[in-house]
Formats: C-alpha cells, structure tokens, sequence
C-alpha cells in the first residue's frame, strides 16, 4: 500500500496571519526555525504561502527600488539610505512578499506522485489540504521519508524514476 502524504506530513505547522508584517514574519522565523510561513485568515484558511527566499527578494527588489528612486537625492547630500529604506521594507504586509497562487497537495495524495511535483517544479515545502482546508505542510526531508518507508513497504514497485506518467 502506498504511503500518502497525511503519513509524513508535518501537522498543525507554525502559521502567520496574513495581516502580520514582515517584521513579523522574520521574528516568527527566526523564533521557530522554519523556513516557509503558511499565511492564514482570521478563519484559518491558507491564503499565500511565505518562503525565507521570498522575504530576501522582497527586500532586496524594495531596498533597489527605492535606491534608485532617490539616487538623485542621496548623491546630493552623499547619505546611505539603506537602513532606513530596509526600516520600511521590516513594515509591509508579509502578504505582498509571498507567492499568492500556491500549489498544494491533498492529503491522500501518495508520496510518490508528490514527490514528482515537487522535483518538476523545484519545491521545498507544500502545503497539504484535507477536502480544501489547510492541514499541514510536507516538505523534501518528508518527501524522502515517505519514499523510504513505501520502498521498505514494497521493495519491488516501480521506481519513481522509472514512471513515464508526466501529468504535472
């Protein structure tokens, strides 16, 4: 029997209001050591999805712009402007920096069809929902676990390599 995602999944993971800033969001990681936020509404349901490299580009793309916008100024009166420009990156919406149209998996998905989507489309944490609503995250080490556990479960079934099924 296949192992499915709800078997290796992470359950009830760490969460950040979608209203929290990205201030926030950075305590929230360093706090917790996770890498990816999944951002919530006031009603629990899963409405983007925040990873540590979306908080880096975010600033990084926000630092730049604003640079460039103000060159003019900062050459006249020779100022480096890049800590209060990262001040006002720390108090935007975590929600603007993450991926809004979030891949996710089911529950009952089995690890191996996971696990192609997530090599296909360079993953390294997916939210899992249960019949829409949002149960948990699995992740590449999870991923690997559960591909393990099937092997052990079934050491002669088709490799994941071996499918010739591209449906993703």
């Amino acid at each position: 029997m296949a192992v499915l995602v709800r078997d290796v999944m992470i359950e009830n993971p760490v969460t950040l209001s979608d209203e929290a800033t990205i201030g926030e969001a950075v305590e929230v990681f360093a706090d917790k050591k996770v890498g990816c936020l999944p951002l919530v509404d006031k009603s629990g349901a899963l409405t983007a999805f925040l990873s540590d490299g979306d908080i880096v580009d975010y600033v990084v793309r926000n630092v730049h712009r604003r640079n460039n916008q103000y060159n003019h100024i900062r050459s006249w009166y020779q100022v480096d402007c890049f800590g209060s420009y990262l001040k006002k990156c720390v108090d935007d919406h975590a929600y603007q920096a993450a991926t809004h149209h979030v891949i996710t998996v089911e529950a009952t998905d089995t690890v191996r069809n996971v696990s192609k989507l997530i090599q296909k489309k360079h993953l390294k944490h997916i939210p899992v929902l249960d019949e829409g609503k949002f149960v948990g995250i699995i992740t590449r080490n999870d991923i690997i676990n559960g591909l393990f556990k099937d092997y052990l479960a079934n050491p002669d079934a088709e490799c994941v390599e071996g499918g010739q099924d591209d449906d993703f």
